[in-house]
């Protein structure tokens, strides 16, 4: 455990820490990507900071090329393997929640690579106001060929503490470059394993948990101070796929959140929708061109009709799963923490 304190300084609020022990869990979740979670890993454990941290990879993988990729990180102490059986990003993530020992849960991605100041800023960020839960960095898109596609990013580029609906902004933040309190989403329940890759909804379980966060009385960070570099390139084809997909879930998410929540969850919907929806269209009526907003509508509308008539957790605010639990891989392990 290591306390940190540090004098107030209105000019410099993530300085403005309170005197708290802290340690660190970064949690890593990975399937079927072989070698390329290590440089992930590489960045991660380089990182400058005396904040004690662990680094957890749960590796959901068909194969033994992950593992394999990962042997020679077992000798360091602050890496831990887990092999999960289970399918889905949310399923993995609240996985490594449930075993990592920090009070500070810091998540990136497989395609991935730290600032040397990620675990330090991240966490600092996280304790700068004492009702932050949920804290998202800057996520810089490696740089690629925009004839042919794109890479996903957050542009933060300030620091913007928000407190309740009113401050929202779409968008929110990425799962990338993001850190939680361990009480906090033990408290709200974890990610909700109907949203993320592998999931019925194949995105935005990452926003979901701020936001449920944000309603159940925390607050959100944003902060530009750090940053994650994300590589994960989508063609074009893909790319459009993945905007429905994004639109999709999001309809789904604000349904269940207002089902769940009531009328309190409303407002962020209508924010969202103005500023994903409606300023892009204003955008373009203004330069007279046809604005790109109609097959948005129209998946934010399946999404929400189809996460509407779902099953939820009305406590938690999280969609019940009615699926059997699957039957448990039998795998060779070495070496790992189950």
């Amino acid at each position: 455990m290591y306390e940190v304190s540090r004098v107030q300084s209105h000019n410099d609020p993530v300085a403005v820490i309170r005197s708290v022990s802290i340690d660190v869990s970064v949690v890593i979740c990975t399937r079927n990507r072989g070698e390329l979670v290590r440089d992930t890993l590489e960045s991660v454990l380089a990182n400058d900071t005396v904040i004690p941290f662990e680094v957890i990879v749960v590796d959901q993988s068909d194969d033994d090329r992950t593992s394999s990729a990962v042997g020679c990180f077992l000798s360091d102490p602050r890496f831990r393997y887990i092999r999960a059986d289970s399918v889905g990003l949310s399923r993995a993530r609240n996985v490594g929640i449930r075993c990592a020992r920090g009070t500070a849960i810091l998540m990136t991605d497989d395609d991935c690579q730290a600032s040397p100041d990620w675990i330090d800023t991240m966490t600092r960020a996280l304790y700068a106001y004492p009702n932050v839960g949920v804290v998202f960095c800057h996520v810089e898109a490696v740089p690629c060929d925009l004839d042919r596609g794109w890479t996903p990013g957050f542009p933060c580029l300030s620091e913007r503490l928000i407190r309740t609906w009113r401050d929202c902004r779409a968008p929110h933040g990425m799962g990338a470059g993001m850190a939680v309190k361990k009480s906090v989403v033990e408290t709200i329940g974890g990610f909700d394993e109907q949203l993320g890759a592998g999931a019925v909804f194949q995105t935005y379980e990452d926003i979901d948990l701020a936001l449920r966060a944000l309603l159940a009385g925390h607050e959100i960070y944003q902060t530009s101070r750090t940053s994650i570099r994300h590589a994960g390139f989508r063609d074009r084809e893909t790319g459009r796929a993945r905007l429905r997909a994004d639109y999709y879930a999001m309809g789904a998410g604000h349904a269940k959140l207002i089902r769940c929540a009531g009328l309190s969850a409303v407002p962020i919907l209508a924010l969202d929708f103005w500023h994903l929806i409606c300023v892009p269209a204003l955008r373009h009526i203004v330069r007279l061109s046809k604005p790109p907003v109609f097959d948005r509508c129209i998946n934010l509308a399946r999404g929400f009709v189809r996460g509407w008539r779902m099953p939820a957790n009305r406590q938690m605010s999280v969609f019940a799963d009615s699926r059997p639990a699957p039957e448990p891989a039998k795998r060779p392990h070495h070496n790992t923490t189950q």
